[in-house]
C-alpha cells in the first residue's frame, strides 16, 4: 500500500504539473513549490523549534489560527510556521502577521518530508481537520515531534474505515493526539482502537474574538443607512439567481452581495442580474446614487460586513457544500443557506436550534426571506438562538492548549 501511495502522489504531481499552464489554480500550484528546497532553507532559517501548524486551505486556517494566536500569546518566543496545502490559503495567508514563515507543503514523498523537518526542526507540528500526509508523518515520527491533530472530523464513508483502510487508520494511531469536533467521531475512532477527545471546534473560538472586536465596514454601514439588510456570504452564481428574483418583489430590501469569486467576469455578471439596481463597493463615494445593492468587489471584509445584516444568506449551497455560517452567526442574526449542508454539524446545529434555514428553490427561498423580513419577533429569537449556540459551543482553543502547555513545559525542563 505504500508504494502504490506514493506512485498516487507522484502521479497527482505531475498530473497538476501537466495542466498548470492552462489551469490558473494548478499553475500557483506549481509555482510556489518550485526549487522550493533552496528557498525554504532562507525562509526557516531562524525558526528552528518552530511550533508548525499544517492547514489544508483558507478555511482549515482560520479553525487553526486561535491555537496559533493562543501559542504566540503564551510563547511569544517561539517562533511558528505556517503551511498550506491549496493555492487558495497561501495565496490569501502568505503575508499573515502571526506567523514568522508562511510556506507551501512541498509535494508528500519520502525525500521532501525528510528535507522540510530537518530544516525546521519544529518542537510541535499541529495539523488542522485533515490532510494525512503520509511520509510528512513518518519524517515527524522519525525525529520525534509530538503530532496533534485539532478540529478533527471523522464519518465512516472515510478511507480509514474501509475495509481495505487499516494501513491508512496506522497514520491515525501515530498522532500523538486527536481533538475531535463531535462525540460520532470519538466513537467511530474509538471502534477501531483509535483514542481521541472530543473538544469541539475552534472555529467558534475564533468567530466570537471577530465578532467582538469587529469595526464596522463604514461604506458599507453608510449604504445600508440603518435600512433592512441581508448580506449574502460567499455567493454563487445560483445563489445569486435566488436574490436577483426576490429583490424583484421586495424593493425595500437592502442586499450587500459578498461574493466567493471577486474576478472581473463574476461581478459582471451580478451586475447583470441587479441590472440598473447595485454598485460596486470600489465605485462606492458618498455622492453614489442610492441603489439597492451593493456589490463587494474585494476581499477580507465579509467577517465585519455581517456585523450590518439583519438576515444573512450564505452561499455554497447548490455546488460542493455551504461556505462558513459560523461567522455570521457569531453576531446574533438567522442564516439561510442552500441544501447541501449535510456535512457541516454546525449548519445542521443551527437548523436543530431554530437559528437557520435550508432552501432548496425559489419559492422556499422566497418563504423563508419573506418570513424573517416580515416577522421581527421570529427574527430577533432565530438570531438569540444563532448567537447562544456559537457561544455554548466555545472553548476548544483552552482543551487543545493545556495539551501544548504540557509540551512546552516538557521542552523547558528538557533545556
Amino acid at each position: 500500500m505504500r508504494l502504490i501511495y506514493s506512485l498516487g502522489v507522484r502521479l497527482y504531481g505531475a498530473v497538476i504539473r501537466t495542466i498548470s499552464p492552462f489551469n490558473s489554480k494548478a499553475h500557483k500550484w506549481v509555482a510556489g513549490r518550485r526549487n522550493w528546497e533552496k528557498r525554504y532553507r532562507e525562509i526557516l532559517r531562524d525558526c528552528e523549534g518552530a511550533v508548525w501548524m499544517h492547514c489544508a486551505s483558507l478555511g482549515e486556517f482560520e479553525q487553526g489560527r486561535p491555537v496559533l494566536e493562543a501559542v504566540k500569546a503564551q510563547y511569544p518566543n517561539r517562533k511558528i510556521v505556517l503551511s498550506f496545502y491549496s493555492p487558495s490559503g497561501y495565496e490569501i495567508r502568505k503575508d499573515w502577521k502571526g506567523a514568522d514563515a508562511v510556506i507551501y507543503l512541498p509535494l508528500d514523498t519520502p525525500s521532501n518530508a525528510r528535507k522540510l523537518v530537518s530544516m525546521m526542526k519544529p518542537s510541535l507540528a499541529i495539523w488542522v481537520k485533515y490532510e494525512f500526509w503520509y511520509h510528512h508523518f513518518q519524517a515527524l515520527r522519525a525525529e520525534r515531534v509530538p503530532l496533534i491533530l485539532v478540529s478533527g472530523i471523522f464519518r465512516p464513508s472515510q478511507v480509514f474505515f474501509k475495509p481495505w483502510g487499516a494501513w491508512f487508520r496506522k497514520q491515525l494511531k501515530q498522532m500523538d493526539a486527536l481533538f475531535v469536533q463531535t462525540e460520532d467521531s470519538r466513537e467511530l475512532l474509538k471502534q477501531h482502537g483509535i483514542p481521541s477527545k472530543v473538544a469541539g471546534d475552534t472555529r467558534f473560538d475564533r468567530v466570537i474574538t471577530l465578532a467582538e472586536n469587529a469595526h464596522s465596514v463604514d461604506p458599507v454601514k453608510g449604504f445600508v443607512n440603518d435600512q433592512p439588510c441581508l448580506v449574502m456570504g460567499s455567493s454563487w452564481g445560483p445563489d445569486e439567481k435566488l436574490m436577483a428574483s426576490y429583490l424583484a418583489k421586495d424593493p425595500e430590501l437592502k442586499v450587500v452581495v459578498v461574493p466567493h469569486e471577486v474576478n472581473e467576469g463574476h461581478i459582471e455578471s451580478i451586475e447583470s442580474l441587479f441590472e440598473g439596481k447595485s454598485i460596486r463597493y470600489s465605485q462606492l463615494t458618498p455622492a453614489s446614487p442610492e441603489c439597492q445593492v451593493l456589490i463587494v468587489d474585494q476581499i477580507g471584509l465579509l467577517g465585519r460586513i455581517y456585523k450590518e445584516a439583519d438576515i444573512t444568506y450564505i452561499g455554497g449551497g447548490f455546488g460542493a457544500g455551504i461556505h462558513n455560517t459560523l461567522e455570521a452567526a457569531a453576531y446574533g442574526v438567522p442564516v439561510v443557506f442552500g441544501p447541501k449542508y449535510q456535512k457541516f454539524n454546525e449548519a445542521i446545529g443551527l437548523i436543530k436550534e431554530g437559528a437557520a434555514w435550508s432552501i432548496n428553490d425559489q419559492s422556499s427561498f422566497d418563504k423563508v426571506i419573506n418570513r424573517l423580513r416580515t416577522d421581527e419577533v421570529q427574527r430577533r429569537e432565530a438570531g438569540a438562538k444563532a448567537s447562544m449556540f456559537v457561544t455554548t459551543h466555545a472553548g476548544a482553543t483552552g482543551m487543545v492548549m493545556d495539551m501544548i502547555g504540557a509540551r512546552m513545559r516538557a521542552l523547558d525542563g528538557a533545556t
